[in-house]
């Protein structure tokens, strides 16, 4: 019943702050897209991302930096970013984790929490205060974490619900930016282009930097966000606006395929030949701590879920 509240609230707040537009073409497809023409639904995502561009650009007083990735000498970090620590993961995530540790092929995984984040990125005063005050959420603040650790270190960012099913390969790291690059699925922002909740980046890739100055300076003027996958509509407006960003997105290969296919098995019985054959070109998997319980989880001895734990 709060959570509805807040949602209430907050989808009032955006109406008033950023018109009837934004916030209804994301309600109409998700509620009624089964329902209206294919071409129709197209119209409001394009027409929206296009109107999310514009105020970004109003609110954000960012000037685009043209810095030179630099390329890494050592391996680079793996970076698992959760609120309340390792000590309290659920359990998809700490699948998540176990499979991370022992799939880095010898880069080192570092779980960053609210306690020792300060030991590796800056936060600006005025994030830190709107994340107190409760104007941030965690996934806000996740969201620019990400890009800090990202544009100051390199590595790759991988968000607490990515499973990898083996050793990561050396190209993943090889390119100065990489991200999941698929076949579009429904009408999401980045389109399939890149997927925010896996970024692998040299240190100070522009495209890191800029989306992070982004952010940061939007959080300077707005209290509330203008979209749920904010990360992502930063790199799209520096995707559409800045050349060198489009080239560098435009580089990643098409990848993972089947990233969303192994979450809904989960709980359903084991099938060896049905996982050799989601895993023949997809090694890295976006499952959701939310769908399952434990106890859905771990009923049937042999599902997925038991087997993968097995494994370990």
């Amino acid at each position: 019943m709060m959570k509805a509240v807040v949602n209430l609230r907050n989808l009032f707040r955006k109406t008033v702050r950023f018109g009837l537009f934004i916030p209804f073409s994301n309600l109409i497809p998700l509620y009624f897209g089964k329902y209206l023409p294919a071409g129709f639904v197209d119209y409001l995502h394009n027409k929206r991302n296009r109107i999310i561009r514009k105020k970004i650009q109003e609110i954000s007083d960012t000037k685009l930096v043209t810095t030179e990735p630099e390329r890494p000498s050592d391996p680079l970090p793996i970076w698992f970013f959760w609120m309340q620590g390792a000590d309290n993961l659920p359990c998809i995530p700490r699948l998540c984790l176990n499979y991370a540790q022992k799939n880095a092929n010898g880069h080192p995984v570092i779980v960053v929490s609210e306690t020792n984040l300060i030991e590796y990125v800056q936060l600006p005063d005025h994030i830190l205060q709107l994340y107190q005050q409760g104007r941030i959420t965690p996934t806000n603040l996740s969201d620019i974490i990400r890009l800090g650790l990202l544009s100051k270190y390199g590595g790759l960012w991988i968000d607490a619900t990515l499973f990898i099913t083996r050793p990561l390969p050396a190209d993943l790291f090889s390119l100065p930016f990489f991200s999941i690059k698929h076949h579009p699925v429904g009408h999401f922002v980045s389109d399939g282009q890149w997927s925010s909740f896996c970024i692998s980046a040299w240190r100070n890739h522009p495209l890191i930097l800029n989306a992070f100055h982004i952010l940061t300076d939007y959080w300077a003027h707005e209290d509330i966000q203008i979209d749920y996958f904010f990360v992502d509509c930063a790199f799209d407006l520096l995707y559409h606006t800045d050349n060198a960003s489009r080239l560098a997105i435009d580089a990643v290969p098409f990848t993972n395929e089947n990233i969303y296919r192994l979450n809904c098995l989960l709980p359903l019985k084991y099938d060896e030949a049905q996982f050799t054959e989601l895993t023949r070109d997809t090694y890295l998997f976006k499952l959701s701590w939310k769908t399952y319980t434990e106890a859905e989880l771990i009923r049937d001895p042999d599902s997925y879920y038991n087997h993968l734990l097995r494994q370990l």
